[in-house]
């Protein structure tokens, strides 16, 4: 919590809640504290985190030097542990002037509300304790709970570039073969690269080549949704079988796991056990595996035993040409100047680029154009609200950090460790990862092929030296301030 947070709180009168806390037994007195800290946490984290995580929690006991908060379930608990006992407990303090020990518990009342909210029809009270995997149904009607995105890619709809020509290949290794040199795939990519697309098309792939013929392809989230609400019923078994019986298991966005412990153990497991027989797995991952926080060491020995395939930003050439297959695809005439306008304008989503190019050809196409020129484009882009200004990339960042600092461009990206070398290319590295949506290891490549570990010690450099340096700070700020 920011401090102006705890100065806003202080102004609440606090007269009336003795030094142990005693007065603050009451259910009214509680509700009244308890809903003071949850405005400074909404304000903090933002509405959509505090719907998730504090909407539905309530101040159980204030007693003593003890602050009890009643949550849900077990995976709120686990979570607002890791995360915001020490926020919890400096809004506390600052409210009541007592040094509580925080603790958070299972509200009897609150879990049976949620479990009522999330009841089974009545029929499903009578099925049966084996529950086969349901088939993956990647295109068309997509199966409930069994799909990941909306099913609209496969193979054939993707489009292979030079950039990311392995993790295609994987792809199609794990779908496709009978006796595969891939069983199991880590897809890395950041939001927008495409994984999602991977993960249906491989699905599809695996329908139809007949490899999977009862695979689960799902969203982490909604996963980690289930099998929580196994618990909360009691039927753990009927998931574990589900998910256990398939040939194929897709997991898109692993990252949503990060301070779930019990369902990293149960992804763990699961894996373990669909490995053991044979089966196939795939996962996806919105940053490198060693980014993830709050991680089960056994969950990065897991990951260690898959075959990595990152996705990455392809090059202006390479968006050029996606921007016309993707119009053929659409089929929508666009002139090459409107090609390569989107490469620059979108060059930071493969997804914001789709999602440009289908923009325009609708647009087209609802007033009877043939052909769109570069006014049209921008016509049709402003007139859907759709952003088109160009994204800051990390070749503007080298160029004007070299100019900053008097040196050039190629020295950054070369060996030289130089002082004033290292001291620029640590700015560069640490603007490219504010202000681009590269990952570590995209900008790692970029610098020379540098790793991933000594782009991330280089990244905290900087932070450190943005700190204690003024004269680091100043060159940061006149780089920034164009950008």
């Amino acid at each position: 919590m920011t401090q102006a947070d705890l100065n806003a709180l202080s102004t609440f009168p606090n007269d009336h809640l003795s030094a142990a806390g005693e007065s603050c037994r009451g259910p009214e007195q509680r509700r009244e504290v308890w809903n003071r800290i949850q405005a400074s946490i909404k304000k903090n984290l933002g509405v959509e985190r505090f719907g998730i995580w504090f909407k539905k929690t309530e101040l159980m006991a204030l007693r003593d030097s003890t602050l009890v908060v009643g949550v849900p379930n077990v995976i709120i608990k686990q979570y607002l542990e890791q995360k915001y006992k020490d926020s919890v407990y400096d809004i506390a303090k600052n409210l009541t002037g007592n040094d509580y020990e925080v603790r958070f518990d299972v509200a009897p009342n609150l879990f049976r509300r949620a479990r009522s909210e999330h009841k089974s029809p009545p029929d499903s009270a009578d099925a049966g304790d084996e529950e086969e995997a349901a088939p993956i149904h990647p295109e068309g009607s997509v199966a409930p709970g069994n799909s990941c995105g909306d099913g609209r890619h496969s193979f054939e709809r993707l489009i292979l570039t030079e950039s990311n020509r392995l993790p295609f290949l994987a792809a199609q290794e794990i779908a496709c073969k009978e006796s595969p040199r891939v069983d199991f795939l880590l897809i890395i990519g950041r939001p927008g690269y495409g994984k999602t697309a991977m993960l249906e098309a491989i699905a599809g792939g695996a329908k139809n080549s007949g490899i999977a013929t009862r695979g689960i392809c799902e969203m982490a989230e909604t996963w980690c949704n289930e099998y929580y609400h196994s618990i909360q019923k009691r039927n753990t078994h009927r998931f574990r079988n589900r998910y256990r019986s398939c040939d194929m298991f897709l997991l898109d966005g692993i990252q949503f796991l990060q301070g779930k412990a019990g369902a990293q153990d149960e992804l763990l497991f699961t894996t373990k056990a669909l490995r053991a027989k044979g089966a196939r797995v795939v996962l996806s991952c919105s940053c490198h595996p060693n980014d993830l926080e709050n991680i089960n060491p056994e969950i990065h020995n897991l990951l260690k035993g898959a075959f990595w395939a990152e996705l990455m930003l392809p090059p202006k050439d390479e968006r050029v040409q996606m921007a016309r297959q993707l119009a053929d695809f659409h089929r929508a005439g666009i002139t090459p100047e409107v090609c390569i306008y989107l490469a620059d304008a979108f060059a930071g989503s493969i997804r914001e680029l789709e999602a440009a190019v289908s923009t325009i050809a609708t647009y087209a196409a609802l007033h009877g154009r043939t052909t769109m020129d570069l006014a049209g484009a921008h016509e049709a882009l402003s007139a859907s609200g759709r952003t088109s200004a160009r994204a800051t990339t990390i070749e503007d960042i080298c160029r004007k950090t070299a100019s900053a600092a008097g040196v050039t461009v190629e020295s950054l990206k070369g060996p030289s460790r130089s002082r004033s070398i290292c001291r620029s290319r640590q700015m560069a590295i640490l603007l490219a990862r504010e202000l681009t949506e590269l990952s570590l290891s995209d900008i790692g490549r970029f610098f020379g092929g540098r790793s991933h570990s000594t782009i991330k010690h280089s990244y905290s450099q900087a932070r450190r030296l943005e700190k204690d340096s003024a004269s680091f700070a100043d060159t940061l700020r006149e780089i920034r301030a164009p950008l």
